[in-house]
């Protein structure tokens, strides 16, 4: 009969954890729990049959109240941990944990659904277990409001859905607002959030490049020197890209939230450098990126407004002894000053053949210039600049030492922006440029012009012409001392887009304070498992190993003990 005293613990155990594992997964029919509460009664039944009489006299003995306490108490543990399971089953709390924040959504994206006015529904069409992947994008989207929702979908099982939808491919989502809908193909944040902009209504922002300078080309996705890619990026944060060609208007088309001059290699007319006056004068905001040896002509617009171009370009020592004598023009950046765009940025960029970019020791009345970048100690602003592109030689000799200023943004307060529209002047006809500098001919403004089709043509000549002084709105300006940091060949590099699309969006903001940088579009690395897989998963680690563990520790204690 002694044999059989473990079968009263052993039994309590396997009871214990077959409830257990029932109450959690809600199957009482798997094999796990079955097994359990099977074994646990029959353990438990076989102890009571024969320990009758000794329980009788244990029950009112010392060593039962030692284990009533006990049991009072495990009891009280397990409904404190059942309370507190309920608690975060309620009241659900996410927080991201990833060293890049993969699973948190884009500032942009938590302002947009924390300003939605009505509910939005999206019906994911995947096959049976393949929308994982989906699924945690979407959750991500409604622990960041209440008004949006989500439904996976199965075409196979539901057809009539895809139908009304027409869905014709599995990874669909269809977005629905209301009595709108539009589908998106692609299962990412950047293009499901620019479909919510499309679908709500949301303001677009529409960007300006100036173009019939040489620019690079902004439809150039493939070519190394093309900014394509800049134009797709800007394009998913829900702006609209347009070509501008400067020099057939008569000013800067007044809906434009932002201006662009990225890597001119000709000189700007003279009226095409008034109409940029005038447009930063009555708060336009403007984003230049310029190269060294390049754009002598608007050193003196950018001057008047507090920035101050070198005419120079920036050597980096420690870069130049890691990767040899011909990367000592292309710095690698770390040191950021304290504004809104670089506030929670922290992150390396690197640039090309980049020039100082400084704010002015006096700056006028009204006028605010913070210095967004800087390299390192190490570099200085070399000065001979035709020595460095003849002869790839340095002459660190007689140079602005290091940290050097490659980045500034500046802010033209309202009270100085009391602008009226001067008169236009007309083009002239001929092909210098300031200071004698030849520019492009006549052919090659046609054949820029011909990129823009007739009518968005007359929506800018119009807009231009039509162009008023925005009210209660700040002037900003971000000049770059490089623009080959941002082409195709070396956006994605380091942290180079983060920092770009925080200037956008500085520049194209109102009177936020912060912007932060943007979780890299990039997939976790993540198993799929099947309900099967899952169960099986959660009764090995959650169940099964304790349980182990417990028995375990019961053996070795009951051999001791006897």
């Amino acid at each position: 009969m002694t044999s059989y005293r473990s079968f009263g613990m052993f039994g309590l155990i396997f009871l214990l954890f077959g409830i257990l594992a029932g109450m959690a997964s809600g199957i009482w029919n798997s094999m796990y729990v079955l097994a359990h509460l099977i074994s646990g009664t029959s353990m438990l039944a076989l102890y009571l049959f024969t320990h009758v009489e000794n329980l009788r006299e244990s029950v009112t003995g010392r060593r039962t109240q030692y284990a009533t306490n006990t049991f009072v108490y495990t009891g009280l543990t397990l409904a404190v941990i059942v309370l507190l399971n309920f608690m975060g089953a309620r009241n659900e709390y996410r927080y991201d944990a990833s060293e890049q924040s993969i699973f948190s959504i884009a500032p942009q994206t938590a302002l947009l659904l924390e300003g939605l006015a009505n509910d939005i529904h999206v019906l994911a069409f995947f096959r049976e277990n393949e929308g994982q992947a989906a699924e945690n994008l979407l959750d991500t989207y409604t622990a960041g409001s209440d008004r949006f929702s989500y439904e996976m979908v199965d075409p196979d099982q539901r057809p009539e859905m895809a139908q009304q939808h027409e869905v014709t491919q599995y990874g669909t989502l269809v977005v629905v607002y209301g009595d709108n809908s539009t589908r998106v193909d692609d299962l990412s944040e950047e293009v499901l959030t620019n479909a919510l902009v499309r679908i709500t209504g949301a303001e677009t922002k529409r960007i300006y490049f100036v173009t019939g300078h040489g620019e690079p080309d902004i439809t150039a996705r493939e070519t190394p020197d093309g900014l394509g890619q800049l134009a797709a990026s800007l394009e998913n944060e829900g702006a609209e890209v347009v070509p501008l060609l400067l020099a057939t208007i008569p000013d800067v088309p007044a809906d434009a939230s932002l201006l662009v001059v990225a890597s001119p290699q000709r000189p700007f007319l003279e009226n095409e450098i008034g109409s940029l006056g005038r447009y930063l004068d009555r708060g336009g905001r403007a984003w230049f990126l310029l190269e060294p040896q390049r754009s002598d002509e608007l050193v003196p617009l950018l001057a008047e407004r507090g920035i101050v171009v070198g005419d120079n370009v920036v050597i980096d020592v420690v870069v130049q002894l890691l990767a040899g004598p011909s990367a000592g023009v292309e710095p690698v950046v770390s040191d950021y000053g304290f504004h809104p765009i670089t506030e929670l940025f922290n992150q390396n960029t690197v640039f090309r053949i980049v020039r100082s970019i400084e704010p002015a020791e006096e700056l006028p009345d009204g006028i605010t210039a913070s210095t967004l970048a800087s390299t390192s100690s190490n570099s200085w602003a070399e000065s001979n600049v035709d020595l460095v592109f003849e002869t790839g030689e340095v002459d660190p000799e007689g140079d602005v030492e290091g940290p050097v200023s490659i980045a500034v943004a500046t802010t033209l307060g309202p009270s100085i922006l009391n602008w009226t529209m001067p008169a236009i002047e007309t083009a002239p006809n001929t092909n210098e440029g300031p200071g004698g500098a030849e520019i492009q001919d006549e052919t090659e403004s046609t054949n820029i012009a011909s990129d823009i089709n007739e009518s968005e043509s007359q929506e800018i000549t119009e807009a231009g012409a039509n162009a008023t002084a925005p009210t209660d709105l700040e002037g900003r300006i971000v000049v770059v001392g490089d623009a080959d940091w941002l082409n195709n060949s070396r956006l994605t590099v380091m942290y180079n887009e983060d920092l770009a699309l925080n200037m956008v969006g500085w520049l194209t903001g109102g009177n936020e304070s912060t912007i932060s940088i943007r979780p890299r579009a990039r997939r976790a690395s993540r198993i799929t498992l099947t309900d099967t897989q899952g169960w099986g998963v959660f009764y090995a680690t959650v169940l099964l190993l304790p349980e182990l563990v417990l028995l375990s520790g019961l053996m070795i204690w009951w051999r001791r003990r006897r």
